[in-house]
């Protein structure tokens, strides 16, 4: 993640491409904190 941020703060190519990363891994924790959410709302549930 660290990597990222540092091609963040750059100019040229490399910043495009770390910020359409960083859009994809929040996208992707997004989702994961959602099931997990999910998954512990059926445990109570229980």
């Amino acid at each position: 993640m660290r990597s990222l941020v540092t091609a963040c703060l750059t100019d040229g190519a490399a910043k495009a491409v770390a910020l359409d990363e960083l859009k994809v891994q929040g996208a992707v924790l997004k989702h994961k904190i959602m099931a997990l959410s999910d998954l512990l709302a059926v445990f109570r549930a229980a």
